[in-house]
């Protein structure tokens, strides 16, 4: 008897990973292979991309324990709640084991927070060892962690590396593969990029058809084609898109004969709705971004967005530097003669922490440092930003109008 699926089963957002999950072989064969070799792991890329679903398909439960990263969180609150996790892990798998009927050593009394120096990785290694915790450990949403906090468990981690058999996986939205390396040069090699962030067509395209397969149904040439050219590579929208265009044909469960779906959907319009739903988080962004508290009084978060909104959808998708970002602000800035390159870097590197203060979830753009690139995390933003009049955004914002073509090729 088959399995009688609906769309949300197949297409819905699921909390397990999609019914339709495709592996690509050069993600999750990699992810494999370095667990088995018991490697620290980071997970990075834009939001909605996977991340989460991979580690979940990847790793049994039995297997890891997962501490959610807090946005206010200090080392030793990180730390904290890793030797909380793992308590209740051991304690867990010692249960059952007792359920089995086997005989295992009880598990020691937990040390007190009173004798322990959260701060202090070694402290914290010892507490491990007192309770034989040895699985790994995942650090899910480690980008909303304040940087401090960042830099201070990049050092922490070469000390889990180098006195323990502990390795962790982190996850990050990030774009850049060496960001932990960056925070601690120590980490170099120690820790293993997986990025979750390239979709190729034809693994698109098989998420389509994956999910097709489990309802009963076959997907329009032209809608899939179109579908492919107007996701921008970002399996979120895939996925919704194709879940809309079920519920358009009345398709809600498996079909008993194969139904064609998505003849005549205008898919660029279908991707455009999705896409808008989400208009006011986007506005909220840009808007609250823009009024975010500066490190200075040149108003350096809103002339931040101008720099971004001077650029294309594609340009922003690809990432744009400092030295351009310097030179776009300079060009109208009221006060350029004072402006300096160092005003601009602050601004960048604090990204992630003004996102923080505004209480933007997800980020919508992240700073890498090692290349001097500001990056989109956030692909459904970009889609977003070409369907707007970026004139009258800028105006919104009490901003100039954006450079013209011409004038961006004449920057320096």
């Amino acid at each position: 008897m088959k399995n009688i699926y609906s769309i949300d089963d197949v297409f819905g957002i699921r909390r397990d990973p999609p019914l339709n999950y495709v592996e690509r072989p050069d993600v999750d064969h990699p992810f494999r292979t370095l667990m088995s070799r018991g490697d620290n792991i980071i997970i990075f890329g834009s939001s909605r991309q996977g991340k989460t679903s991979l580690r979940k398909k990847c790793m049994a439960d039995r297997d890891h324990i997962v501490v959610s990263c807090q946005n206010r969180w200090s080392l030793a609150d990180l730390h904290c709640s890793i030797l909380k996790e793992a308590v209740f892990f051991v304690k867990h798998v010692q249960d059952e084991a007792q359920d089995g009927g086997q005989d295992e050593p009880a598990l020691p009394i937990r040390p007190k927070p009173g004798r322990l120096d959260l701060s202090d990785p070694n402290d914290i290694v010892r507490a491990l060892a007192d309770i034989n915790f040895s699985s790994y450990i995942v650090l899910e949403d480690f980008h909303y962690l304040p940087e401090a906090t960042q830099r201070e468990f990049s050092f922490s981690l070469k000390t889990f590396h180098e006195k323990t058999a502990i390795s962790f996986v982190i996850a990050a939205a990030w774009r850049d593969e060496n960001r932990l390396s960056t925070l601690n040069g120590d980490l170099a090699d120690r820790v293993q990029p997986i990025n979750t962030d390239h979709w190729s067509p034809q693994s698109l395209s098989e998420v389509m058809t994956t999910g097709a397969g489990m309802l009963g149904i076959a997907f329009d040439d032209a809608f899939s084609t179109g579908l492919l050219a107007a996701c921008f590579d970002s399996v979120h929208l895939v996925q919704e898109a194709c879940r809309r265009a079920c519920r358009a044909a009345k398709v809600h469960e498996r079909q008993d004969g194969l139904q064609g779906v998505g003849a005549g959907l205008d898919v660029v319009e279908l991707v455009r709705r999705i896409v808008t739903e989400q208009a006011a988080r986007y506005t909220g962004f840009v808007e609250g971004f823009s009024g975010a508290i500066a490190a200075s009084d040149l108003d350096m978060p809103r002339w931040l967005i101008y720099a971004m909104l001077c650029h294309g959808a594609d340009q922003l998708e690809r990432g744009i530097r400092l030295k351009k970002i310097y030179s776009i602000i300079k060009a109208r800035h009221p006060r350029r003669k004072t402006l300096d390159r160092i005003h601009v870097a602050q601004t960048l590197v604090s990204t992630a922490t003004l996102q923080n203060q505004r209480g933007i979830r997800p980020f919508v753009i992240d700073y890498d440092a090692s290349r001097g690139s500001l990056q989109v995390v956030d692909r459904q933003f970009l889609l977003w930003l070409s369907t707007q009049e970026i004139p009258a955004l800028c105006d919104d914002l009490g901003l100039p109008a954006p450079l013209s073509d011409s004038e961006m090729r004449a920057l320096p």
